[in-house]
């Protein structure tokens, strides 16, 4: 019998995920062995070896499930590159902001996502390496690359994405900028930032459309800058962004690449974060890669 394994975090977003469990074994037990994952109070590297079990004993390991928000598919991601798991993966929007999800087109209904998933519909998506990990959505350096793992969990709950809203406000009056060099397939240069972003879809940090001209497996990734200014700028910015026209403002950079070299120099210790789907991501510099069409997700298409 064909396997799927469904990866779920109990508190992630309004924590609701856990009432729709027997709903969700109802409808796959008919066509799916199911293995079911909880994330919380695991110990590390317990999933990756709940896969290698999975495709050990199974016939054929069929699907992966995850319900929870862009940390936890992150988290997903990792393992299945790393492990070479060519299978169809799947996202339910059981996060805070859900952007990946959202992007594919999930609704928030959960019933809905299961009967989406049944249906099997994938594609070859773009994967993004930075060093050593993987990313599916976005790669972020300096302001806001510690909101979404610095924003307190309760805090989520309660508010959801307006919770990361806030407590990025909180870190722009004390951020500092950051002066980085940039390698691209075509240039290189130096920009002293507040903030870039790469994606691979047009969503991040609960905004709809980030870069219009994203696309999902065209074998490029969109970088964007926003350049250091004046505070009061970076604050208009935000609701450019809001009504997406942000990429014609004076402070903004955007480029299309396959690759970036990214080196942050002069940089002090609590500057070198960087964020990648909502996870911390590595240390500077930053040799970023597209892996086309590296991972087949399901979606609503």
């Amino acid at each position: 019998m064909k396997s799927l394994l469904l990866v779920y975090n109990p508190v992630s977003g309004n924590i609701s995920f856990s009432d729709y469990l027997d709903n969700f074994i109802t409808k796959f037990q008919q066509d799916y062995q199911i293995f079911i994952h909880r994330t919380l109070s695991r110990p590390a590297g317990e999933l990756a070896r709940k896969f290698k079990f999975i495709a050990r004993i199974s016939d054929e390991f069929a699907k992966v499930v995850v319900a929870g928000g862009d940390g936890s598919l992150h988290r997903v991601v990792n393992i299945m590159m790393q492990g070479g798991y060519d299978i169809p993966l799947a996202v339910i929007p059981a996060g805070t902001v859900n952007d990946f999800a959202s992007y594919l087109g999930m609704p928030a209904d959960f019933e809905k996502c299961f009967d989406i998933i049944l249906q099997n519909e994938y594609r070859p998506i773009d994967v993004g390496r930075v060093n050593d990990r993987f990313f599916i959505n976005v790669c972020v350096g300096g302001l806001f690359s510690s909101t979404p793992h610095s924003t307190d969990s309760v805090f989520k709950s309660t508010l959801g994405k307006m919770a990361y809203y806030l407590q990025g406000l909180r870190e722009i009056t004390s951020f500092k900028t950051i002066n980085i060099k940039i390698t691209t397939d075509e240039e290189v240069f130096t920009e002293e930032i507040y903030l870039f972003l790469i994606l691979n879809s047009r969503r991040g940090g609960g905004f709809k459309n980030i870069s219009g001209r994203s696309s999902l497996d065209d074998g490029l990734f969109e970088l964007i800058i926003v350049k250091a200014g004046k505070v009061y700028e970076i604050l208009k910015l935000v609701s450019e962004f809001l009504q997406e026209n942000h990429l014609d403002n004076e402070n903004i950079i955007y480029k299309q690449s396959s690759s970036f070299y990214i080196e942050a120099l002069d940089l002090n210790e609590e500057m070198n974060i960087t964020n990648l789907d909502g996870e911390r991501g590595p240390s500077y510099p930053l040799k970023i890669q597209v892996m086309p069409r590296a991972l087949k997700m399901i979606g609503n298409y």
